[in-house]
């Protein structure tokens, strides 16, 4: 994510050409917006300005915090997550019955959707439904270039990230990596 040299914020709003519409937020390194149409960066906390968004704000990784997840059998974790594997490990010593001998407890990896390859799956299936409806005068219907293609599964990709927020529609499921067997 983008933060602010001066303040560390980390919300930006793009000053734009005035033939576009103004407020773009951005929220990732990648958006899309022709670099010639943006005038200048803003950070929307301390409202400080710059032209270049390198000479205003830092790219930072984010950096999830580890999440942990046990079972009994090393082969269904559940649906619980703990900060810790101590909080892990001390739920699973509540939960665990006579028979339970050890408990695997690992680090949780959330599946993060990355909506790949969409765009061309997409344009493919409208062409299909064009020319089925209108056979050769479709022909070159939605034929985009490379650089289309890109655009347009970014905004594929925003649309369904937004939609999956809106609607509580994310991905709540995860992989366990890293399991470490616990005797109890």
């Amino acid at each position: 994510m983008w933060q602010c040299k001066e303040c560390g914020g980390i919300k930006f709003k793009a000053h734009l050409h005035s033939s576009i519409p103004n407020g773009i937020i951005l929220k990732n390194k990648n958006f899309v917006v022709d670099k010639n149409d943006i005038i200048g960066f803003e950070c929307k906390t301390c409202n400080c300005y710059h032209e270049n968004i390198e000479e205003l704000a830092v790219w930072k990784e984010e950096k999830m915090k580890k999440q942990y997840a046990y079972s009994f059998d090393n082969l269904n974790f559940g649906i619980s997550v703990f900060e810790s594997k101590e909080e892990a490990l001390a739920d699973a010593r509540k939960s665990a019955n006579i028979d339970n001998k050890v408990v695997y407890i690992g680090e949780v990896e959330f599946y993060k959707e990355t909506c790949s390859g969409l765009a061309s799956d997409v344009v493919e299936l409208l062409q299909q439904k064009a020319y089925n409806e209108l056979e050769d005068l479709a022909n070159d219907y939605m034929e985009l270039t490379k650089e289309e293609e890109k655009i347009f599964e970014e905004m594929l990709k925003e649309t369904i990230l937004k939609f999956q927020e809106k609607f509580n529609h994310e991905p709540n499921f995860f992989t366990v990596y890293g399991v470490e067997k616990i005797i109890l």
